[in-house]
């Protein structure tokens, strides 16, 4: 699912994705996705090409669904939102050479700094 995702740049994926669950959290208030939510001007609004690629989230939601985004339940809502949030923190986790693990030592070793310092 959301293979057209592969090959999109981490930034751009995270604008897209963004803005396709935006579009997923609002079905029922909009009446076309094309027609969006997009507000010109602000900063939180994406691209064209982050448009385009949520757009195209959405088509392939529709597609699965065999219905259109507002006919779609709020659990299934949830499904989609929940697989988009994965795919972009697998991204990040790859691109960013995340470590969990790491990071959590490393705040362990400023916390244990921070209250030598303290006492």
């Amino acid at each position: 699912m959301f293979d057209l995702l592969v090959p999109v740049e981490r930034t751009l994926l995270v604008e897209a994705v963004y803005y396709a669950t935006r579009l997923i959290k609002h079905r029922l208030s909009i009446s076309d996705a094309k027609n969006g939510l997009i507000v010109r001007g602000l900063a939180s609004e994406p691209s064209p090409e982050g448009e385009e690629i949520a757009l195209k989230v959405i088509e392939e939601i529709e597609r699965i669904e065999g219905a259109s985004l507002q006919k779609i339940s709020k659990e299934g809502a949830e499904k989609y939102i929940s697989a988009l949030a994965d795919i972009v923190h697998q991204r990040s986790v790859e691109d960013l050479r995340y470590d969990r693990e790491r990071g959590q030592e490393l705040l362990e070793e400023l916390r244990k700094s921070a209250l030598s310092k303290a006492g």
